[in-house]
């Protein structure tokens, strides 16, 4: 999904410059394509289940509850099934396929943003900004220059939906357990590390990243590419924990 949402693009952040620099776009539309489709096609697959059930008799279905008992498990409240027994599973269930596939008609996360889990070398807490790592292509660490272009997100700690998980590798040891990797939450409301010393931050202001390591600030005329998102609470003064919708532009 990444290469859909995460995007490049060229500007001259000041008149005086002479090369255009390169800076990150965040797509959020791109990403709410992608989920709509697969409700589409999640609805189109789930009324394909319920008519291959009506079409069996009673006695059909008996044998298939009979077989899903000793196929499925529960787990964390959803049943499991196999690739096989897909075809009897009702509207209202929730099943994965051999593949891996998990089906369901609508998912609705409690928690409020989307995040995905990238590298860090630095020790990161929640609500620190952050930005893309020059030194380290692919990774991030803590925001520590003002307005600066190369700014991602924030560190979250329980995302409503995080992405890039992995599983165990061939030699039997997570990748976690090798490399330290944060959620960075690319889309929602997060709790936002932020500094008022530039000046107050009112509901609504836009945010850029600031001299404070990790700290967002009041943004003035910011320069494209360098906004993090838009304060939902204010700070008069000093430094605190304000809500923040992200929306990188």
């Amino acid at each position: 999904m990444a290469p859909y949402t995460v995007g490049t693009f060229k500007t001259k952040l000041n008149e005086k410059d002479e090369a255009a620099t390169e800076l990150y776009d965040f797509n959020a539309s791109a990403l709410t394509f992608v989920l709509i489709n697969a409700v589409k096609e999640l609805d189109e697959r789930t009324k394909g289940l319920v008519k291959n059930t009506e079409s069996k008799d009673s006695a059909d279905k008996k044998s298939a509850s009979s077989a899903d008992e000793g196929a499925g498990y529960a787990e964390s409240g959803l049943l499991v099934r196999t690739a096989e027994r897909s075809a009897q599973a009702k509207p209202s269930e929730v099943f994965q396929d051999g593949s891996g596939n998990v089906y369901g008609r609508s998912f609705r996360p409690s928690l409020p943003e989307v995040a995905t889990l990238m590298p860090t070398i630095d020790p990161l807490e929640t609500g620190d900004l952050l930005v893309a790592d020059d030194i380290l292509p692919g990774q991030v660490r803590l925001a520590m220059v003002p307005r600066d272009p190369r700014v991602l997100g924030v560190a979250t700690g329980e995302p409503g939906v995080c992405l890039n998980g992995r599983g165990p590798s061939q030699d039997g040891i997570t990748e976690p357990a090798r490399v330290a990797r944060v959620p960075v939450a690319l889309s929602g409301i997060v709790q936002c590390k932020a500094d008022a010393s530039a000046g107050p931050i009112a509901v609504g202001e836009l945010l850029v990243t600031s001299s404070t390591p990790g700290h967002a600030m009041l943004a003035e005329n910011p320069a494209p590419g360098t906004v993090v998102g838009k304060a939902l609470e204010p700070l008069a003064s000093g430094t605190g924990l304000i809500k923040v919708l992200i929306m990188l532009r």
